[in-house]
Parts: C-alpha cells; structure tokens; sequence
C-alpha cells in the first residue's frame, strides 16, 4: 500500500514544520484543523515522483493540478515517500473553508432535536442548529471527507477545483486518492465495534466516520443476523 512508504516528520509547532521538515512543505498560510500541535490530515493524493529530465509537459502536468487544488483554499502538505519515488499531497481545510464548501455543495447534516430533527442543506449563517460530532466540531469525519471530495471534483463556479480523479488515475498522473485514518476514532470504533462481541452496534459512530450508506449496511447486516439466529434454532430443531 502507499500508506506504507509515507514518511512521516514530527515538529511542535506548524512554523516549525516549515522550518526544519526538509523535504515536507507545507501551505501555512490556510491552516487547518490544529489538534495538538500538528494537522489533522483528511485527505491524500499520491503523484508518482517525475524525474527531473522528464519531459515539461509531466511537470506541467503535476504543477496544474496542485495548483487548481490550493486555488480552493484547501491546506496542503507535500512530502516524499519513503523510496523518494511517490510524491504524497494531504489534504484538510480550515472551519471557514470547510464551512464555505459544505455549504455550496448543499451538504445534508443532521440538525438539533431543538431544532427539528432530521437532515437538511448546511446553511453557514444556522450552523449552531446542526448536530457536529462532538463540542466545537462541526462536521465529522466522513462529512470532512465528502466536502474535500466536492473541493477536489466540484464545479469551479462553487469554488471546487473541477479535477477528475478517476482520470487522472487512469492516465497514471495521480496514483491513488485515499482518505486518511483518524487515529482516536479509528481506535475507539475497533474496541467498542469490531471487537465487541454480542453489543449493540454504535451506528451513530460509525455514520460519522463512515458516512451513512456504510452505517446503513451495517444496520441492516445485523438486523439480518438477529433473525437468522431464531431461524437457526427452528432449523436445528
């Protein structure tokens, strides 16, 4: 996997990243979401590493396509991997940007019991009436995702970048386009999920860092095991 080769670089503060991370740049200048002191990376493209020999078109290429990303307001972070033979950009954005997309891609989110319930359109100017997953977090992972998914292959009239991904894929300019792993929440879904046996699912967990079509499958995937339980016992009998 590329996720293998990534060659990651520490440092206490974003200014000192820029300073002393050698082959890691980052794009300080639109700062995402600080956790810690380091950036909560939502988003990975990959760039096989263009020699510097190769003809100027691959590099015009490569340089385009970083270039109608950052035009977004997305944050962007380039470093090597490992073998100095892929290029990895990680993507995230700040609240305002995330806000801003979310809002031009009319992004579905779930509102307040006080205010109604349900789902509708993000509107900036009624974000306190929408859920978030957590104090002072807005949107959850999986939302985070959608909207630099929109970011990346949105319209450019609604300030996405209009990059087709599966394209460039095939035509071997980008080689993979991942989301990246939460760390904590990944942690807490493997032992209060996958490794718990017999409880009830956290659906709701797992809507937010998956997304709703996965929960959703999930649910009825256990909805459907429960009956095939009393199946079972009329069968043995």
């Amino acid at each position: 996997m590329a996720t293998a080769k990534y060659y990651h670089q520490k440092s206490s503060s974003p200014e000192m990243k820029a300073a002393s991370a050698g082959k890691v740049v980052i794009d300080v200048g639109r700062q995402g979401d600080w956790d810690g002191g380091s950036l909560k990376w939502d988003y990975c493209l990959t760039f096989p590493k263009v020699p510097k020999d190769a003809p100027y078109e691959k590099h015009k290429t490569r340089r385009s396509v970083i270039r109608a990303i950052k035009e977004t307001g997305l944050t962007t972070s380039k470093t090597y991997s490992r073998d100095d033979d892929e290029v990895f950009l990680r993507l995230t954005a700040s609240l305002p940007v995330f806000e801003d997309k979310a809002e031009a891609m009319k992004l579905a989110m779930r509102k307040k019991a006080e205010f109604g319930g349900g789902y509708a359109p993000f509107e900036r100017n009624l974000k306190r009436q929408f859920e978030g997953s957590g104090p002072g977090k807005l949107f959850t992972a999986g939302e985070r995702i959608q909207i630099i998914q929109f970011a990346l292959e949105g319209p450019k009239h609604d300030g996405g970048a209009e990059l087709d991904i599966d394209q460039l894929i095939f035509d071997k300019q980008v080689g993979v386009a991942f989301p990246m792993r939460s760390e904590p929440e990944c942690t807490w879904l493997v032992s209060n999920w996958a490794k718990a046996f017999f409880r009830k699912q956290p659906l709701d967990k797992v809507e937010e860092y998956f997304g709703p079509q996965v929960a959703m499958y999930f649910g009825y995937l256990g909805y459907y095991t429960n009956w095939l339980f009393f199946v079972g016992i009329v069968g043995i009998v």
